[in-house]
């Protein structure tokens, strides 16, 4: 029914992502800090336009901590300067399992 087809999209979302979040990774360990931005932000862009605004906000901490921990300022700024306009525009409050 309508039910286990909404299950089923998650969990197909959740795989997506998961899966976009290794290819970033790859892309970061390889040096590709531009590929790996654009990744971050289209991705992130189309989460929101399907409203999976947990996702999004996910996506952005990961992309925040990954360019910061690979000395990559400016990137990890750009995506923290997202999450905030994220956090301000969808009156959004993370959950305590993100802010971890």
């Amino acid at each position: 029914g309508t039910k286990s087809r909404v299950h089923m999209s998650r969990r197909r979302t959740a795989g997506g992502l998961e899966r976009t979040l290794k290819n970033v990774e790859k892309n970061v360990e390889q040096g590709n800090y531009y590929e790996a931005f654009q990744m971050y932000t289209s991705v992130y862009n189309r989460l929101i336009g399907e409203r999976k605004y947990d996702d999004g906000l996910k996506l952005l901490i990961s992309g925040c901590l990954m360019f910061l921990s690979h000395d990559q300022s400016e990137n990890g700024t750009e995506l923290s300067v997202m999450l905030g306009d994220h956090l301000l525009t969808n009156h959004t409050t993370p959950s305590a399992e993100l802010t971890e």
